[in-house]
């Protein structure tokens, strides 16, 4: 309990209050079935992971609870919720519908604004069109 109230201290996390019968059951079959060393270990893994710090898409983190949950807790073990490596993505590939709502705008677009061959055709967009402004049929 004091590894985790230190750990969440120093993550921002939630300091639990209260050290229930369930919470202390479930701490200790957790240390009974995996040692000390390993709960100490997913604590740690806890403090380090951005995901369980709270930075993820729904803003959730973890807490003792989460800790003491079977489940949860060999997921830690087996770094479920380490932080990965920042990886250079590829850019996405573009969908059919995407694909032919660009084609569409920038056919409208040269439309509106002269074909480049022509003399009175403007240096800059006479007309601008985002991806939503209009549906493919």
């Amino acid at each position: 309990m004091t590894a985790f109230s230190e750990m969440a201290r120093q993550s921002g996390l939630s300091v639990p209050r209260a050290v229930t019968a369930s919470r202390r059951r479930s701490l200790l079959l957790r240390i009974e079935e995996h040692g000390l060393p390993a709960v100490l270990d997913a604590i740690e893994r806890i403090g380090r992971s951005r995901f369980c710090r709270g930075e993820n898409d729904r803003g959730w983190r973890a807490d003792l609870d989460f800790l003491c949950q079977p489940k949860s807790f060999v997921s830690i073990l087996e770094g479920k919720y380490d932080d990965r490596p920042q990886q250079s993505q590829a850019p996405p590939r573009e969908s059919e519908h995407a694909r032919h709502q660009r084609e569409c705008r920038e056919a409208i677009q040269r439309k509106l604004n002269g074909n480049g061959h022509d003399e009175f055709a403007s240096t800059g967009p006479a007309f601008d069109l985002e991806p939503g402004d209009f549906r493919a049929h």
